[in-house]
């Protein structure tokens, strides 16, 4: 992959990205890492990198292994934390509810069996986008009940009290040592939103009910405002508490501002906000070397949040691309659906 642009700095990211998009692609499906973690994970950002290059015949590989690894003949049980780990997991057993109907296991290819993280939530973000590249309606067909078991199992497992607002668990990378308990967060909620936007109108090309998945992405959108967006520092807050005071923490980290820009849940006005937030609040990093014909460059910190602790407050390759994506989403006035 070539890129030319009058800038000499971008115009190497053609060849590296392909390189390492091929590097984590291990058939049938993507890997976590290319050499640290090579392991087989359903999402992070990974698979993304495939329809981007034009590998639609990789990205359909790797999403159909997975779809056979969805639980489909496991009702769900009960909430059952795991003692021996002093309640912050669910028990990882086949049958209760987090590892039933909808789930989507670590392994491709039929191999049912419980993992902690909930990889349900990029994966199908990263299907869906797969759909808007290809335009294949067929493929809508194949993956219909799929999906459809993905959003009930979101929605039972994660807005367990019906406000709108999702739980995070373990869905997003920097999810090693991000803890919500139970409360009401925006970056999985913008994810929910998408997920049921576009539900709403692949329902409408086979010719299903579009209502349920549109009236629930409008209850997320306005939960998100009424409840999760802090007006006086002009951003969507990491969470709101689910028990005692409720109280709002609106000292967010890069993944709420760019997830919230780029599953479409932020508008205009908010997306200028959220992104001087980040200009004003965010360390910033400098780049510096010996040659370098540059004096202005950094990288920033996911959080400004103390003590340190990974994976929340880092210097990140990847966080720092989201980001600027999410700066580069607003004068295009890009939104997906």
């Amino acid at each position: 992959m070539k890129l030319n642009t009058p800038d000499d700095y971008i115009n190497p990211l053609g060849s590296a990205l392909a390189i390492a998009a091929d590097a984590i692609w291990e058939e049938p499906s993507y890997m976590h890492g290319a050499i640290a973690w090579r392991m087989r994970l359903p999402a992070w950002r990974g698979a993304y990198a495939a329809d981007a290059l034009g590998w639609h015949d990789r990205a359909r590989l790797h999403f159909d292994s997975y779809l056979k690894s969805q639980v489909t003949q496991i009702a769900p049980g009960p909430v059952t934390p795991d003692t021996a780990l002093h309640f912050a997991r669910q028990l990882e057993k086949m049958g209760t509810a987090m590892f039933s109907n909808g789930y989507i296991c670590r392994n491709p290819n039929g191999d049912i069996r419980p993992h902690h993280y909930d990889m349900n939530l990029v994966f199908m973000d990263q299907l869906l986008t797969h759909l808007q590249y290809t335009g294949d309606l067929n493929y809508v067909k194949k993956i219909w009940t799929a999906l459809q078991l993905h959003l009930q199992w979101e929605k039972r497992n994660y807005d367990a009290d019906g406000d709108g607002l999702y739980d995070a668990y373990a869905c997003i990378w920097a999810s090693d040592a991000l803890q919500y308990s139970g409360g009401g967060v925006t970056h999985s909620s913008a994810y929910n939103y998408r997920a049921n936007k576009v539900a709403a109108k692949l329902a409408q090309l086979l010719n299903e009910d579009p209502a349920p998945y549109q009236k629930e992405a409008d209850k997320i959108l306005a939960a998100m405002n009424q409840k999760l967006w802090a007006k006086d520092k002009g951003v969507f807050a990491e969470y709101k508490d689910l028990q005692g005071l409720q109280l709002l923490h609106t000292t967010p980290g890069l993944w709420t501002i760019y997830h919230a820009i780029d599953e479409g849940t932020a508008t205009a006005e908010q997306q200028f906000q959220m992104l001087r937030y980040i200009d004003k609040t965010i360390p910033h990093i400098p780049v510096k070397a010996k040659d370098l014909p540059f004096n202005n460059m950094f990288l920033l910190a996911t959080t400004n949040w103390q003590p340190y602790t990974w994976s929340i407050n880092n210097v990140a390759l990847a966080e720092n691309l989201h980001t600027a994506l999410g700066l580069l989403e607003i004068p295009r006035k890009r939104q997906r659906i």
